[in-house]
């Protein structure tokens, strides 16, 4: 099972194995920079989208940015999108 999570100054993706809850791996997809003269929080920024194409994954991110995650590699690289948004 593939999940998002982060913290706002990061997005990640994470891979659990669904029998035992384990966490298998987890990946890095992007890294929001932080402006000091700016409320933090208004500036963070959540993966809202997953989706498996054949042997990737599909993110996209609050701001309609989106990548894919190879999921053999863990090789992430910006694409265009193809997830719509809800």
């Amino acid at each position: 099972m593939y999940s998002a999570g982060g913290n706002g100054r990061a997005g990640y993706v994470m891979a659990t194995d669904v029998a035992t809850g384990k966490e298998l791996w987890r990946q890095r997809i992007f890294k929001t920079h932080i402006r000091r003269k700016l409320e933090e929080d208004v500036q963070w920024i959540f993966i809202s989208h997953l989706a498996v194409d054949g042997g990737n994954l599909l993110v996209r991110d609050e701001k309609s940015r989106c990548y894919t995650l190879d999921l053999g590699k863990h090789h992430v690289r910006k694409a265009a999108c193809a997830i719509e948004p809800e």
